[in-house]
């Protein structure tokens, strides 16, 4: 059974890309060995797995201040119709 062209192409281009990046940081392709690599992508997905830890519950802190925020509104915003009221009252009054 024959494999797809595409197949082929696709592996080219992403080896291809792979070398592009690693001679842009400075190293050569040949003296990388796919052990490096392989351990390279593994503390990447390690650190992303992290930053996603970290946004999660960055986020849920977030959601809980704003909802402190907005509860502070309502209760300064009652109090200052309350006020109004009482300082309009007192105007009549006087």
């Amino acid at each position: 059974m024959q494999q797809p062209i595409f197949q082929p192409i696709s592996q080219l281009l992403i080896l291809d890309a792979a070398d592009r990046q690693i001679r842009s940081m400075g190293l050569e392709p040949d003296k990388v060995s796919s052990e490096q690599v392989i351990n390279g992508i593994e503390r990447l997905k390690e650190k992303k797995r992290e930053i996603q830890r970290k946004y999660r519950g960055l986020s849920q802190e977030l959601s809980e201040k704003e909802k402190q925020l907005n509860l502070m509104r309502e209760y300064i915003d009652k109090n200052a119709i309350g006020q109004s009221r009482s300082d309009h009252h007192q105007g009549e009054i006087r």
